[in-house]
């Protein structure tokens, strides 16, 4: 849960922001934001990653982490700017999947929680035109509800709290008690966890003093 703590530092940033900003001025200059501009963003994104580490816990990287959210708020949340997403989708996926398979290839093996990866420029441009992929073509093929979306919709808050300690654990256990090769390791981590996580969820849910001390849902969500 310790990605909650920082969209709530971001949102307290948030609203410091809007309340110097009374005119709206961010959010007029965000909605004019053109495709060149959205790919240059990639440059204070990477930029972000430096600063405001915490020094012992160093998975609060504020920098980033404030930046991109107020980024989302401020630019990306424009019909304007997600139909010029839309528009490149294909573009944005292409070259989106083309990083992520150079990403791959050059930090195979390596540890990818370290600076030196978290910071380079490779994986700061992989992350943003991902990020800009995803919503480009999110919008063309995703952008529909119905039972079945509306349903996980409803379990969405319970597969955040749950699927963490779920992953870790079958992780621990699949590395410490048997000796798969790595690509199978990942296929029984994706499979179990998804499975697991559902479960766990459709369980949760229907306990209501559990629902409550772990999601904070005084009544069951309709699905």
């Amino acid at each position: 849960l310790w990605f909650i703590l920082e969209l709530f530092a971001g949102t307290l940033l948030l609203l410091l922001i809007l309340k110097l900003d009374k005119k709206e001025v961010l959010l007029s200059l965000g909605k004019k934001t053109n495709i060149i501009l959205l790919f240059l963003f990639f440059i204070p994104i990477w930029g972000s990653s430096y600063v405001l580490i915490t020094p012992l816990i160093t998975i609060f990287r504020n920098g980033i982490y404030w930046f991109l959210f107020l980024l989302g708020y401020f630019v990306l949340s424009h019909e304007e700017v997600l139909l010029q997403l839309k528009k490149y989708r294909i573009a944005l996926g292409i070259i989106a999947l083309v990083c992520g398979i150079g990403y791959s290839i050059y930090y195979y093996g390596e540890n990818y929680v370290l600076d030196e990866v978290l910071q380079s420029p490779l994986t700061n441009f992989y992350l943003w035109i991902m990020i800009l992929a995803i919503l480009g073509l999110s919008q063309q093929y995703l952008n529909f509800t119905g039972k079945i979306s509306s349903f996980f919709n409803s379990r969405s808050f319970a597969y955040f709290v749950l699927h963490y300690p779920i992953l870790i654990l079958t992780a621990h256990f699949l590395v410490s008690s048997f000796h798969f090769p790595v690509i199978i390791n990942y296929l029984l981590l994706l499979i179990t966890t998804l499975l697991l996580t559902f479960f766990m969820a459709e369980i949760t849910m229907k306990l209501p003093i559990i629902r409550f001390w772990l999601f904070g849902m005084k009544k069951k969500t309709k699905s």
